[in-house]
């Protein structure tokens, strides 16, 4: 919708939090008032109704959940939108919020992105759902106004957007405005309406002129097509002088309406996706890495080849299948910045083969360029875009055939640029993926990346009509392009272009020690609020090689550095838990250590890979970011990473 405006109301007690606030939603041109307590905005509120208020819970005299109880019982402020921004972070605090009548819930301390975004998100609602109130007012109006009198309003006819006629008591269309004339393609008054309309010899079996005849008042035609667009049809009788009943109809186009309401109703359904995903993201993940530790620990001790090394190694292949699709399932609902690592492209595009069924009768052509350039991608979200593409290729031949994958370097000068190549000049890494499957009709070509368009049946392995637009919204967030080139009856070619990285670094060497130990005599400080997953890691950690020592929360952190900076045996890494119930966690936590030691090698670990820290870990003063659920390959390579 571009740009939306609005008058928003900023409640907090902290002056510094809403000077931030007032000033940053000011620089996008909203219109911001400030009010320091309750009563103050009630007041404010009152005087001049906002769209939207942002409103702090912990506040002396009337707290958030007060003052929101107060907007709901006014008349006129009852359907202002209010999201609590607030620095309670239980769930008990945020169903309260909800349960308050609050439509949103940002937990301090927050970013001012997120607060922008879900900002933007319900002003945009606000004004769809105006909007959507207008138009059935005036459609109500309009159709009440035609029923007392076709005369009085014929010269409103002719002006009007809906296409309306008048169908005689014989079907023979008297009389057709200018709307309806375009609708038809031509002016048939004296034709016989069954003939206009729908092309038939004879009366129409469903015809509604016959109920209009027989006493109906007013036959509603609800959701009718026509030509690619949407229409409610209403039919109302005319009563003409000599006793006999003509038949008025009005086509009103609700295509826009309906797409509306359509956008508006899928934007609620990923609104929950993410509340719910986002809810249960933390302790999920803690568990998953609890259980993906423990397995990777359990096989370490399995004898190879014995019955129990195989179960445990399906029960771990199955683990990281879970944390895949929960990790697509989050980046579904929430997106968010890629969660980056530099390396090559080969063996992950191997993987391909990975979502190809054995009994498909379907094989995979791979040919990559030796020198390929290593690309800055996130596994998890490319990953995903890999999956959807594949699994439409294999949809594609349910007879079997082949799908070709190709990997090479390109250079794009600017000079030489294909035009239909939207990207800067730079190194690229040019993927194809390319089927021999049934291809895509051009009319659909145009629509195929946007979000909610599919051919596919609705249902379980069926289609959500996202893959294409998920994967065309994670290409772009990587710098990168995506595009696809498909001719019915030969194939589809899918083009993925990622750029590489500037000054490409020696690949890194496999990890091969068979003793699975790491440089001796390093320290790490481990920090989580999840005490299995602390005694978890410092297991894991040791068996690598490393001196540990776990803590809580940010404030033992904070002490545990301080005390062995200066002593003979100091922290040489820390791990630090993002989110903290209850405490200080690894964002604030890590700008203490900086004061106390402004080269500390720190990696950020959270089950909230869609956070901001996560995918921007360096600008927050982090070295790496590990994500969980992990399992202790993945332990030892951010480590291994970390200390180079």
């Amino acid at each position: 919708m571009g740009i939306v405006s609005g008058n928003i109301l900023v409640v907090d007690d902290t002056e510094e939090n809403l000077r931030i606030l007032v000033e940053a939603l000011g620089n996008k041109g909203y219109k911001v008032r400030p009010a320091l307590n309750g009563q103050i905005a009630l007041k404010a509120a009152r005087k001049e109704t906002p769209d939207l208020i942002l409103l702090d819970i912990i506040m002396p005299g009337m707290d958030g959940y007060q003052v929101c109880d107060a907007l709901k019982a006014d008349k006129v402020l009852k359907d202002v939108p209010v999201i609590f921004i607030s620095a309670l972070d239980e769930v008990g605090d945020k169903v309260k919020g909800f349960s308050a009548g609050g439509v949103d819930y940002i937990s301090k301390p927050f970013q001012m992105e997120e607060v922008l975004a879900r900002v933007k998100t319900q002003l945009t609602l606000r004004h769809l759902r105006k909007e959507l109130e207008e138009k059935n007012i005036r459609l109500q109006q309009t159709n009440e106004s035609l029923r007392k009198s076709e005369e009085k309003y014929r010269s409103m006819m002719e002006s009007m957007d809906d296409s309306v006629y008048i169908c005689s008591p014989d079907y023979h269309v008297e009389y057709m405005n200018p709307a309806m004339v375009k609708m038809v393609g031509r002016d048939a008054v004296g034709e016989l309406c069954y003939k206009v309309l729908h092309e038939l010899d004879e009366k129409c079996p469903w015809c509604v002129h016959d109920k209009v005849q027989q006493g109906e008042n007013h036959v509603i035609e609800t959701d009718r097509p026509r030509d690619n667009r949407t229409y409610n049809v209403s039919h109302f009788p005319i009563h003409n002088a000599d006793g006999s009943i003509s038949k008025l109809t009005i086509f009103r186009d609700i295509t826009e309406i309906k797409d509306i309401e359509h956008q508006l109703q899928q934007a609620q359904k990923m609104e929950a996706i993410g509340t719910l995903t986002g809810g249960i993201a933390h302790d999920y993940n803690n568990l998953m890495s609890i259980i993906m530790g423990n397995l990777s620990m359990a096989m370490d001790e399995a004898e190879p080849g014995s019955l129990l090394g195989d179960y445990l190694d399906q029960a771990n292949t199955a683990s990281h299948k879970v944390r895949d699709l929960t990790h697509e399932l989050m980046t579904l609902s929430r997106g968010g910045a890629p969660v980056r690592e530099v390396g090559s492209l080969d063996e992950f595009l191997k993987s391909a083969s990975n979502f190809i069924p054995a009994d498909s009768g379907i094989s995979l052509n791979e040919s990559f360029s030796q020198d390929l350039m290593q690309v800055p991608y996130d596994p998890y979200k490319m990953g995903a875009v890999l999956k959807n593409v594949v699994n439409n290729a294999v949809e594609a031949m349910p007879d079997g055939g082949i799908i070709r994958i190709t990997a090479e370097n390109l250079r794009i000068d600017g000079e030489t640029q294909d035009p239909g190549i939207p990207l800067k000049p730079g190194d690229y890494v040019h993927i194809s993926i390319q089927d021999q499957g049934k291809g895509i009709l051009e009319k659909h070509l145009d629509q195929i990346f946007d979000p909610y368009f599919s051919t596919k049946e609705m249902g379980v392995r069926k289609g959500m009509g996202l893959g294409l637009a998920t994967a065309y919204a994670t290409v772009q967030k990587h710098g990168g392009h995506i595009a696809i080139d498909s001719s019915p009856g030969v194939g589809t070619t899918v083009d993925i272009y990622l750029p590489a990285e500037a000054q490409p670094q020696e690949i890194e060497s496999e990890i091969t020690s068979v003793a699975d130990k790491a440089v001796p005599l390093k320290r790490v400080l481990v920090m989580d609020d999840e005490e299995m997953l602390r005694t978890l890691a410092q297991k894991m950690l040791e068996r690598l090689g490393y001196e540990v020592k776990t803590v809580s929360d940010g404030v033992e952190a904070i002490d545990a550095y301080d005390r062995q900076k200066d002593s003979s045996e100091p922290f040489d890494s820390a791990i630090l838990d993002l989110t903290i119930k209850g405490g200080m966690g690894g964002e604030q936590t890590i700008r203490e250590l900086l004061k106390i030691d402004p080269h500390i090698k720190a990696i950020v670990c959270s089950g909230y890979f869609n956070d901001p820290v996560m995918s921007n870990f360096q600008e927050y003063g982090f070295k790496g970011a590990l994500s969980k659920p992990y399992d202790k390959k993945k332990l030892k390579e951010a480590l291994e990473k970390l200390f180079g």
